[in-house]
């Protein structure tokens, strides 16, 4: 869990004399960013005509866990139109982190 610990160290001989105390602190922060795994890979092939269905994807943070919820897209495949087309796929964890991930959809006819 993020936050500041202190850990505490002392030591004694076998005469009883104690060494003089030192008090290490640890920070402990969120330094990374969410992951986002696309399911199906980042290219697919859609045929003309065909209604595009996104293959999903999965999102977590080593401190958030999952936040495939959070996850917002942006684009689309106008599968009446032959080309390619790129969806763009973010997250934010509570760190203010982002994570990104691209797919790039081929429709063809």
């Amino acid at each position: 869990m993020a936050g500041n610990y202190s850990v505490t160290y002392n030591v004694q001989d076998n005469s009883g004399n104690s060494a003089s105390e030192i008090v290490r602190v640890v920070i402990v922060g969120d330094t990374g960013a969410p992951v986002i795994k696309l399911s199906g890979g980042q290219t697919i092939q859609v045929e003309a005509g065909i209604a595009f269905s996104d293959p999903g994807y999965f999102a977590e943070d080593k401190i958030d866990g999952d936040l495939t919820a959070d996850v917002k897209v942006d684009g689309s495949v106008d599968t009446s139109i032959v080309g390619s087309y790129l969806l763009t796929y973010d997250v934010t964890d509570s760190n203010i982190t982002c994570g990104s991930s691209y797919t790039k959809c081929h429709c063809r006819g």
